[in-house]
């Protein structure tokens, strides 16, 4: 819910937006209206404030708003950013490049990124994190390391996956990345360590048993917290399937057992991949006679 004297002004200045009139492009904005919106934000608004209120409002008008000098172009860029507001952030940004106003603020693209990245409350209204809006600002110049990655940190250590991706694939550093993983599965994060593994484009976490075993851990977290084990033995040509429900002395466990010509062969060269990039030397067995069939399955 919405801080009370927050939500009192955005009634306040929706009401006066609507005397605001614009007609192919161009906007009346009578005089009483520039210099109540103008008196209002004046009386120690903070950030979050502009952001809760501006990001709630028409875009096309704000934009005029801010040509005007009436307010500033980042308030109704950031706001609409935080709200997840894609066609908003379009509309703001199209107006600034056209016709910035006499003010000419520049656009910190960064800055603006950095409230639609990671969770965040602004009058007690959550950031929505639209991939879809990061995707546009990130298009239009804004760098995943902004702030020395301050924000980069942020997103890995509570975002969802889509947006962790956006960062990794517009070039935030992917060892950070590796190093987060870690550090959640110490905190037993095990929700956000898989959003991060799997926005590194993995599907589990791999441990090296020996040079032709490897095992692959996946944490289920729906209903309850449970464990999947998948132990490829390539010496063997079997896998193990463990799984593990629930934690403590409440959790039970069943185990699987199957050989590589009942296995996916996808997941079976991916786990013969990821093992020799960890040191392990399995045989290639897709490429024996009795399994050459799964190489192309």
């Amino acid at each position: 819910m919405a801080e009370a004297g927050w939500q009192k002004s955005l009634d306040e200045f929706k009401a006066l937006y609507e005397q605001i009139q614009v007609q192919d492009g161009v906007a009346v904005i009578p005089p009483a209206v520039a210099t109540r919106i103008a008196q209002v934000t004046a009386h120690d608004w903070d950030n979050n404030r502009f952001i809760f209120t501006f990001g709630q409002l028409d875009a096309e008008k704000s934009g005029h708003l801010a040509r005007a000098g009436v307010i500033e172009w980042w308030h109704a860029l950031n706001g609409h950013t935080f709200f997840g507001n894609l066609d908003g952030i379009r509309t703001v940004y199209a107006m600034h490049s056209d016709d910035a106003g006499g003010k000419a603020e520049k656009l910190n693209l960064g800055a603006s990124m950095s409230w639609g990245s990671y969770p965040y409350k602004a009058g007690g209204v959550e950031s929505k994190m639209d991939e879809a809006v990061l995707r546009q600002l990130f298009d239009w110049g804004a760098k995943p390391s902004y702030e020395k990655n301050k924000y980069y940190k942020l997103v890995l250590q509570g975002s969802p996956k889509p947006i962790i991706r956006q960062f990794i694939e517009r070039g935030a550093d992917a060892a950070m990345a590796e190093e987060a993983v870690t550090e959640l599965l110490g905190k037993k994060d095990y929700t956000q360590a898989m959003r991060v593994n799997e926005a590194l484009g993995r599907d589990g976490f791999y441990t090296k048993i020996d040079d032709s075993t490897i095992m692959q851990t996946k944490f289920i977290m729906t209903p309850v917290a449970s464990t999947l084990k998948t132990i490829f033995n390539f010496g063997a040509r079997r896998i193990n399937e463990i799984y593990e429900m629930g934690t403590g002395k409440e959790a039970s466990m069943t185990m699987t057992s199957s050989n590589f010509e009942q296995y996916d062969s996808t997941a079976l060269r991916r786990a013969q991949e990821t093992l020799e990039k960890l040191g392990g030397n399995p045989p290639d067995v897709l490429d024996k006679p009795k399994l050459a069939a799964l190489k192309n399955g």
